[in-house]
């Protein structure tokens, strides 16, 4: 199974990195025997991208080298000049409704987690009638692994990462950690 990775630093850093192998529709390809229904392995092996989401909480379009020349980040850039850049989006004022927005696809209001950071001893955290894009991205052939700050919920096991799709998580569970530094 392919792979990728979540990272949401105490820097409040957010970062995905993935890599699928991926398959083919056996029918389209001639593959298959429509009859008996039984597909051999494809011949050819499509290749799904590898996934890399870089979010980092309290970030400015403009703070960056590749927006803005007053600042250098050389490796930063190059990700960005290889990769597809979401730059027209619109975004949360604290992280753990971030956070529920990129893993649900949800505006955080919907789910009752716009106004608040969900930090130790919240009886509360993304509702887990939602499907994670970790969950998905499961199902779409990826296995996942969560880096950094949680913060969507913990006051019960089936909140936490190895229970909303990830596969293992590093980091931890609660909002407001203060220092990155030492962490």
């Amino acid at each position: 199974m392919s792979s990728w990775t979540i990272c949401w630093a105490c820097v409040p850093v957010m970062l995905l990195i993935g890599h699928c192998n991926g398959g083919v529709n056996l029918e389209e390809s001639g593959h298959c025997d429509t009859t008996s229904r039984q597909c051999p392995p494809p011949k050819v092996e499509v290749k799904r991208p590898n996934i890399v989401m870089v979010v980092v909480d309290d970030l400015g379009w403009n703070d960056m080298g590749y927006a803005n020349a007053e600042y250098t980040t050389p490796i930063i850039d190059q990700l960005a000049a290889e990769s597809v850049l979401l730059s027209q989006y619109y975004v949360q004022p604290v992280c753990s409704p971030s956070r529920a927005a990129i893993l649900s696809g949800r505006y955080p209001f919907r789910d009752g987690l716009a106004h608040n950071v969900i930090t130790n001893g919240y009886p509360f955290g993304l509702p887990l009638s939602i499907t994670t894009l970790a969950d998905a991205l499961k199902v779409a052939g990826y296995s996942g692994h969560a880096i950094g700050k949680w913060d969507i919920g913990m006051h019960k096991w089936a909140y936490t990462p190895t229970r909303r799709g990830f596969d293992t998580y590093l980091g931890h569970y609660n909002a407001l950690i203060g220092d990155h530094y030492t962490f």
